[in-house]
């Protein structure tokens, strides 16, 4: 998980450095947005797995719950795009790095539940 994660957030920074720099052509952006969607191909599965692996007893409730989060995810983040300024590739980089910054948000989420039920276990093993 974590090599796709450093390959959109690489993407992302690189992109937005770049258009703060103003530096542009269509080089800088179609490599660097093949990079980023690499590193999705390889993260969406991932993640699609992760979030239906707990419910395997209903996997069409679960699945159609996925997709329609992600429907929603990606109407949000069209919507946060077209609120931007479209004259180069400095709002792209932006916005593809906010995104990457949610998945350390939600990597963070989801250590943090897994460390609570760590300790939930310890302290019930010690009682």
């Amino acid at each position: 998980m974590w090599p796709a994660v450093f390959c959109r957030i690489s993407a992302a920074i690189i992109m937005w450095l770049l258009g703060w720099f103003g530096f542009m052509n269509v080089w800088s952006l179609l490599i660097l947005a093949g990079l980023f969607f690499f590193g999705a191909a390889m993260l969406f599965p991932l993640a699609t797995t992760g979030a239906m692996e707990p419910f395997s007893y209903l996997a069409g409730a679960a699945g159609a719950l996925v997709g329609g989060l992600q429907n929603v995810g990606s109407g949000v983040a069209a919507w946060l795009s077209a609120h931007l300024p479209q004259t180069g590739q400095f709002s792209l980089g932006m916005l593809m790095f906010v995104l990457c910054l949610s998945l350390f948000y939600y990597a963070g989420y989801l250590w943090h539940i897994k460390w609570i039920k760590i300790n939930t276990y310890l302290i019930n093993i010690f009682r």
